[in-house]
């Protein structure tokens, strides 16, 4: 999928400039690296692949640890956000596939490597998803600052007002997002 992002995305637009330079730069950022980092790991499979005799292969472990590492000389000094394609679906499958492996792996030591490399993923995929919370909530406070309709308040010299005049919602933090209920008393709630 890599390489049909590459040949018929990449390389169309810009043989043909659909998209002016800067934004095909910036919608392909690291294409190259990401390819010739795929390429290395399917190398390193290959490898593991023939120097087993027979069709089951059962040390892994530690190919799968040196591909979490960020001072692998691989990497060439690029962070691992640098290195992981925007589509992130099989980054989601592979704690699940690791830990299958780990469960029909008999070795102790090679149980234990595989288990390893199943939470590097997890770590990954938990640092990715909770970056891209924190950028939609972001985003939905641009959206609420430009559909905030301050023009009804009058000219006063009314501090509270003057900083409901004045609030910028973009330079908060999105806490709680949907109806909000004001206890007044035990009694009484009202809507916020």
């Amino acid at each position: 999928m890599l390489r049909v992002l590459d040949h018929v995305f990449y390389q169309k637009l810009s043989k043909e400039a659909i998209l002016p330079p800067a934004d095909i730069k910036n919608i392909f950022t690291n294409l190259d690296e990401i390819l010739q980092l795929h390429a290395s790991v399917l190398e390193q499979m290959a490898a593991v692949r023939k120097r087993n005799e027979s069709s089951v292969i059962d040390q892994i472990g530690d190919d799968l640890l040196s591909w979490e590492a960020e001072s692998n000389r691989q990497c060439r000094r690029l962070q691992l956000k640098d290195i992981i394609p925007v589509e992130m679906q099989r980054l989601t499958k592979y704690p699940l596939l690791l830990d299958n492996i780990a469960k029909y792996t008999d070795n102790a030591v090679e149980k234990d490597k595989v288990k390893q490399a199943a939470d590097g993923c997890r770590k990954i995929l938990n640092h990715v998803n909770q970056a891209v919370k924190e950028s939609e909530d972001k985003q939905r406070l641009e959206d609420y600052q430009r559909r905030l309709d301050l023009s009804s308040l009058k000219q006063t010299d009314n501090p509270m007002i003057l900083e409901l005049k004045n609030l910028d919602l973009t330079k908060r933090t999105l806490v709680h997002e949907g109806p909000l209920s004001w206890k007044v008393n035990k009694d009484k709630t009202i809507g916020l």
